[in-house]
C-alpha cells in the first residue's frame, strides 16, 4: 500500500462535486498515475494562493480507470477537516520536502508520492475535532 498526497488547485464547488461523487480525475500527463492501487491512502493538498494546505484524506476504491479518453480514481473513507494544516507550519517535519526555501515544486503534477513517515506527521497534525466525512 502507498500514500499519496492529491494537489489541486480546483474551486471549492469543483472539489465538493469531486468527493461527493467520489471521483477524482487523473489526467493524461499526470505522474505516478500507473502506481495507483485500490487502498492506498491520499491526502487531499489544495494549492494555489488560496491554498497551500493539506485539507483531508481519503482512501482509494480503485485502481486507474479509463473512460474514453479521461481516467479518474474512486475514492472511499474521505474525511474533509474542519482544521486544514498549513504547509508552512510542518514544512520542517517533512522529509521529503527536501528544498525548503523551494517546498511547492514538491506538490506540482497532481499526485506526489508520500512517504509513510510523512503521511504519519500530517495526520498526527489533525485536530482533535470531529472531521467531516464524506
Amino acid at each position: 500500500m502507498s500514500n499519496w498526497i492529491f494537489g489541486s488547485k480546483a474551486t471549492r464547488h469543483e472539489f465538493e462535486k469531486r468527493v461527493s461523487g467520489k471521483k477524482w480525475p487523473i489526467f493524461k500527463h499526470t505522474p505516478n498515475k500507473i502506481k495507483l492501487r485500490k487502498g492506498d491512502k491520499i491526502i487531499f493538498y489544495k494549492a494555489g494562493k488560496d491554498g497551500r494546505k493539506f485539507i483531508g484524506t481519503a482512501s482509494l476504491g480503485s485502481e486507474i480507470i479509463s473512460e474514453n479518453v479521461d481516467y479518474f480514481v474512486t475514492l472511499y473513507d474521505i474525511q474533509i477537516w474542519k482544521k486544514p494544516i498549513e504547509v508552512p507550519t510542518i514544512l520542517d517535519e517533512l522529509q521529503f520536502i527536501k528544498n525548503k526555501s523551494n517546498w511547492g515544486m514538491y506538490f506540482q503534477g497532481g499526485v506526489t508520492s508520500l512517504p509513510p513517515e510523512d503521511y504519519k506527521v500530517i495526520l498526527s497534525k489533525v485536530s482533535i475535532s470531529p472531521t467531516q466525512k464524506k
